[in-house]
């Protein structure tokens, strides 16, 4: 609307713009589609006109030699705040970076076979028994889900916890529950037979497991 009317066409730019870029490079990145990047691709370059069109008003804005601002005399508080731009960005760079998961596991695994105590669960075993797990869900920074519904998450019915993952041992360490009191602790030794399968060994409840799961897409060929 802003972009309708010659008085409010730089705001509605100066908004829709970077947001117009992100999408452009998320098409690209994402490879999202070449109808929906294409699209990017006009809209990004035709509010580019727009912006190079009212060069003289922004460059009177952004290179105007009179400062208005008035001084900040904070001292040393001032001195903390620099400080402060500084390290809080590097301390996110290095939460992504050295505390994310491995990317293999993070998303949604499917059980393709599920051995309770050499008993092989049935496929339809989840309509009546709420343990027949079907999906397992390993979201980025330490969230777990287990859901016994193959076609639906529903994060209240679903038992979730957090996991840690040794990467040296192959060992995944679930923490079931809420209340770090009285968590449940499996670990789970993993066998990974590439990106998209996994073989897991594990005691739940005084029950030996074996279970074969795989990311939606591909299909577990071991017997």
């Amino acid at each position: 609307m802003l972009l309708l009317f010659r008085r409010t066409t730089l705001s509605g730019v100066v908004i829709l713009f970077p947001l117009m870029l992100n999408i452009l490079l998320i098409n690209w990145f994402y490879h999202i589609g070449a109808y929906a990047f294409l699209n990017s691709i006009l809209y990004t370059l035709g509010l580019l006109y727009l912006l190079v069109f009212r060069w003289k008003d922004i460059k009177t804005i952004l290179f105007k030699p009179v400062y208005t601002f008035p001084a900040i005399s904070l001292g040393f508080v001032k001195v903390l705040l620099r400080i402060f731009v500084v390290l809080y960005p590097l301390g996110v760079i290095y939460l992504f970076a050295y505390t994310d998961k491995p990317l293999f596991l993070v998303g949604k695994w499917q059980l393709d076979l599920m051995i309770r105590n050499k008993d092989t669960l049935q496929s339809n075993a989840w309509l009546t028994d709420s343990t027949a797990w079907k999906n397992i869900y390993f979201e980025e920074y330490g969230a777990v889900f287990i859901s016994s519904n193959p076609y639906v998450l529903d994060k209240r019915k679903s038992h979730r916890g957090t996991y840690i993952y040794d990467s040296a041992f192959h060992d995944i360490v679930l923490f079931s529950g809420q209340n770090k009191r009285q968590q449940d602790t499996m670990v789970v030794k993993v066998n990974v037979l590439n990106g998209s399968h996994m073989k897991w060994n594990l005691v739940n409840h005084n029950d030996s497991l074996k279970l074969l799961l795989s990311k939606p897409g591909g299909k577990n060929n071991e017997n």
